[in-house]
């Protein structure tokens, strides 16, 4: 499906479309955050599950939208509608793979810089005392300048991330579209809106480490549930304005038409 083209502007339009439209039945979309965050906050197994399932709720927060947009009665229940769909959980689990991949990266890169700067350093300790440096010594041995090339090659990294799934997620859930043709599309999208994109991505990031820095220095469980409280609907959901932006009356209809079958699929259920 071709996507038009609009100013980056729209960025700011998106985010404020969606917190419009959150703002319109906030309860609903309150306590599908709050799920998420209290998930996320579960010590190892919560983030494994975000690694993994992240993309299929996010589309229960998309369907939500799309609902709240047409007029419809939404519950908390809709951040699992991928998994009442018969298929759907197999397609929307197939977008954790640039999450999964990036995580792999940053893992490998972390342990490079360790090994290589902190083998640096422990030949130049051991030159000069004699002893081997403790981990602590080895970590900061890392640098300024080893973060800052870290930062160099993870934020570029980070941003293809977000093209791939920024309007992916809509795409898969409510038009059926197979996961890597629509990440494909959406990252060209994305490109060819950069600077939309770009905007509505970084006015999100600077949102959360708003709240973490007013909410989290006080309570880090407080502002990881506020996080989630506001942050996660407010993302998920200007990427499905995005969606309905870029995409247009087509994607009216075949929302229309993904609606109408979720519907019939419910009423045999």
């Amino acid at each position: 499906m071709s996507h038009r083209k609009v100013e980056a502007s729209r960025g700011i339009e998106w985010i404020r479309s969606a917190a419009e439209l959150l703002l319109k039945n906030p309860a609903p979309f309150a306590m599908m955050g709050l799920i998420l965050a209290v998930i996320g906050y579960v010590p190892l197994l919560g983030g494994l599950v975000l690694l993994v399932l992240g993309p299929t709720l996010y589309g229960g927060l998309v369907f939500a939208a799309a609902r709240q947009e047409r007029g419809e009665p939404i519950e908390v229940g809709n951040l699992f509608e991928a998994f009442r769909q018969e298929g759907k959980v197999g397609r929307m689990v197939m977008l954790c793979l640039p999450n999964v991949a990036l995580l792999l990266i940053v893992v490998v890169l972390a342990v490079v810089a360790l090994v290589g700067f902190g083998l640096a350093a422990a030949v130049a300790t051991a030159a000069n005392s004699g002893e081997v440096p403790s981990m602590q010594a080895l970590l900061g041995s890392v640098g300024v300048g080893g973060l800052m090339m870290f930062a160099l090659i993870l934020i570029p990294l980070a941003l293809a991330v977000a093209a791939l799934l920024f309007l992916s997620v809509s795409r898969v859930m409510l038009q059926d579209v197979e996961p890597i043709a629509a990440m494909k599309q959406s990252f060209k999208a994305c490109l060819d809106n950069f600077g939309a994109f770009l905007i509505a991505v970084i006015s999100l990031g600077v949102l959360r480490l708003l709240i973490m820095m007013l909410i989290g220095s006080v309570s880090g469980v407080l502002g990881a549930l506020v996080m989630g409280v506001v942050v996660e609907p407010l993302l998920a959901t200007t990427g499905y304005k995005a969606f309905r932006d870029l995409y247009g009356s087509a994607a009216e209809l075949e929302s229309e038409s993904g609606k109408d079958s979720a519907g019939s699929m419910s009423a045999e259920l």
